[in-house]
């Protein structure tokens, strides 16, 4: 079975940069993060897409579409317990750029900004796990460790 870094492949379906994509190498379980250079013969060791697009042994990994994405914030508004976080949080979802305004919201509710991002982490993983499985990839997704807390000393 496959043993693939589930944060590697999580951080795959949340990047939609231009000039930048994921591949699965399907031997190993590691995530490549393939950058198109302007000019290759400056970066002779870095994969590229078209080597990668006609490889059997890697698989494109396909962002999260943003219509996926907004579907994931309004779920996570319309169930913050705090009404008024909700609305504002719903509120900007209606703005010009609400992706951008969403994230502006949070910025004022700690609790529900770190709410926000372990709703989005489980959201990622099932979407990892559900293209995983249909790709047809036996894999198990493994979670580093969490680094331990580093106790800091000053001194006086």
């Amino acid at each position: 079975m496959l043993r693939i870094n589930a944060m590697d492949l999580v951080s795959a379906f949340c990047m939609s940069e231009e000039g930048v994509s994921n591949w699965l190498d399907l031997d190993s379980g590691e995530v490549l993060l393939v950058a198109a250079y302007g000019d290759a013969e400056d970066y002779p060791d870095e994969p590229k897409v078209e080597d990668l697009e006609n490889s059997t042994r890697h698989l494109f990994v396909p962002p999260v579409s943003s219509d996926e994405a907004f579907d994931w914030m309004v779920r996570f508004a319309e169930n913050v317990a705090d009404g008024r976080v909700s609305r504002e949080l719903l509120d900007s979802l209606q703005k010009r750029r609400p992706f951008r305004s969403f994230k502006d919201v949070l910025l004022n509710f700690p609790p529900e900004r770190e709410a926000w991002f372990e709703f989005q982490r489980v959201r990622l993983a099932e979407a990892a796990e559900g293209w995983l499985e249909a790709q047809g990839i036996a894999a198990e997704l493994v979670w580093p460790e969490q680094p331990k807390a580093v106790e800091l000393r000053l001194m006086k």
